[in-house]
């Protein structure tokens, strides 16, 4: 379910979602549902046997029981969570001319449409019946227009973003005395990127292909990195403008700054800060990352995308596309949230914003109720940034073709691997061995919790950070303990070890027992032996006690876990 990956049984499961739309008489989506799922409602009722109470009130009475059974059933088994228990096409299409056989649309009077014991002829109450259905149809289809009208109104009456200085009469004046130190010709930019050339070429996004570009002017040489943007699922002049205006609005230390834009022959590129360690997805299998250093990562991320579910002002941003690709490291390895001033907005005071997205997120952090339902909130965000934590813990990418078993897609595999408390099989070992287990435990509880399935269950971001930042501090605690204990073991061995100072005047005593006998340097010299077996033991015991520690701390984890 939460894989990103579409085939032909998405379509029957789809198919399954139209069959419950019909025999409910209304859309999945609803302005009244808010995070309620349409499918869980309907398997909920098909399971307890109740689903006559959310069927259409206007066919309820019409539906021959026998009809009813063969319908929702098919329906149901579409809706399978495992794709290889949903029917085949062909299966579907028996079935339902079966459903309808038993609800008699050959001709054959109809239960509960005639009246039991009338007298009127086969032909009356095929004409009555066919009258009814008619009838019924026009009913039915005036109340999907319906169920369409309120969800079409409530999209509509999305907040938008007010900007200050943008009107939708007279844009670019107002725009252009605002922004007019953003704008770059398009000549200088193609200068920067040595007009776009492979050599420049960084890489390519949901919206576009990035370059690298060299702007030089009074100050100096400034390095950015230019978004030639390709994909804007028709969007206007005004609406790009705005989009300049809200990247240009949200300024925080976790998010990438826009340099400039450029709407020139009718191009439309932004100029973002040049991030020089690129993508979080270029670093995840690196060997030399530490867990401090990932840690730091995942809280300068979080922050980032804190901010914009919460800005100070009055317009949360919804990034809608989380994943280790648009999360940036500059040359510190401090992590920048990228790519969110293509996405939508609403008021920062709402519990939950929604929106039906264009553009899809990346394969593999798909939130499995954006699948079901086609709605993504600020919890679906929460969702895809836990994948990236589990990216991090496991230093791998959410998805990996190169398993052809439930390693593939991680989401599924860490889910089982934390209820099972194997969470330890799927870390690298010397990463593993970096962790302090306070930091280990939260660190997987927090991001567990971010992929669970109900929306309400998972944390807000306000909340992640908090957490992270309190995983930090645990490792950060165990790593000054480590080194304080390494400096003090290397004091105390390097005392033992070094020859003790010779005493005043013992250099010539020793030139006065040359006369010592052979017995006498064997004895000294076994003593000598003796006590350096002694410390070596007493530093192997150290280890073992040592080891057993660790044992004892990883035993305690998992039993939390």
């Amino acid at each position: 379910m939460g894989s990103g990956i579409l085939t032909k049984e998405s379509d029957v499961y789809s198919l399954g979602v139209v069959l419950f739309e019909v025999l409910c008489g209304r859309l999945c989506i609803r302005s009244n549902d808010k995070t309620q799922s349409f499918t869980q409602l309907v398997r909920k009722h098909y399971k307890l046997n109740t689903l006559k109470e959310i069927i259409w009130v206007n066919m309820k009475d019409e539906i021959h029981p026998s009809s009813l059974k063969v319908f929702s059933t098919i329906a149901c088994k579409c809706l399978k969570g495992d794709i290889g228990k949903r029917p085949l096409m062909t299966q579907i299409v028996t079935e339902l001319e079966t459903a309808l056989a038993y609800q008699g649309y050959s001709g054959s009077p109809l239960p509960g449409l005639s009246d039991v014991g009338s007298s009127a002829s086969p032909k009356q109450s095929v004409t009555e019946f066919d009258d009814q259905k008619r009838s019924m149809t026009a009913d039915f289809a005036e109340h999907l227009a319906e169920e369409r009208r309120s969800w079409t109104q409530l999209v509509d009456g999305m907040p938008k973003p007010e900007a200050p200085h943008l009107s939708t009469a007279n844009t670019e004046p107002s725009f252009v005395k605002e922004f007019e130190h953003l704008r770059f010709g398009l000549e200088l930019i193609e200068r920067a990127t040595n007009n776009f050339s492979d050599d420049n070429f960084i890489g390519e996004g949901g919206y576009g292909k990035v370059y690298r570009g060299e702007f030089f002017n009074s100050e100096g040489r400034t390095v950015g990195a230019v978004k030639l943007l390709t994909n804007l699922y028709g969007q206007e002049d005004a609406q790009f403008l705005r989009h300049i205006m809200l990247l240009s609005s949200y300024r925080h230390e976790n998010i990438t700054s826009i340099l400039g834009f450029c709407d020139e022959s009718g191009e439309r590129i932004i100029v973002y800060e040049y991030l020089s360690n690129g993508g979080l997805d270029d670093h995840l299998s690196d060997p030399n990352l530490s867990w401090i250093q990932r840690l730091k990562i995942c809280l300068g991320a979080a922050r980032g995308l804190e901010y914009l579910h919460n800005p100070k002002g009055t317009q949360r941003i919804l990034h809608s596309n989380i994943s280790s690709a648009n999360i940036l490291l500059d040359e510190n390895w401090n992590a920048k949230v990228s790519d969110f001033g293509l996405t939508e907005y609403g008021l920062s005071n709402k519990p939950a914003t929604f929106l039906i997205t264009r553009p899809l997120p990346s394969l593999g952090y798909y939130d499995p109720m954006f699948m079901e339902t086609g709605i993504l909130t600020k919890e679906s965000d929460v969702y895809s940034f836990g994948v990236v934590l589990f990216e991090v813990f496991c230093s791998r990418l959410s998805v990996d073709y190169s398993y052809a078993d439930q390693r593939r897609f991680l989401p599924m595999l860490v889910k089982k691997c934390y209820k099972e408390g194997t969470l330890d099989t799927i870390i690298n070992v010397d990463l593993m061995q970096q962790m302090e287990p306070h930091s280990f435990a939260m660190f997987a509880e927090l991001a567990y919790q971010c992929l669970k399935r109900d929306p309400e269950e998972r944390p807000s971001m306000d909340l992640v950070v908090r957490k992270l930042a309190t995983a930090l501090k645990y490792q950060e605690g165990f790593l000054t303990e480590t080194l304080e204990g390494n400096i003090r073991n290397s004091v105390y061995f390097r005392a033992n070890l070094e020859p003790e100072p010779e005493p005043a005047g013992q250099r010539e005593s020793e030139s006065e027992s040359e006369s010592e006998s052979d017995s006498e340097k064997v004895a000294a010299t076994a003593a000598t032996r003796a006590r350096d077996r002694a410390r070596a033991k007493a530093r192997a015991k150290a280890k073992a006690r040592a080891k057993a520690k660790g044992r004892a701390r990883a035993n305690q984890v998992n039993k939390n876990l």
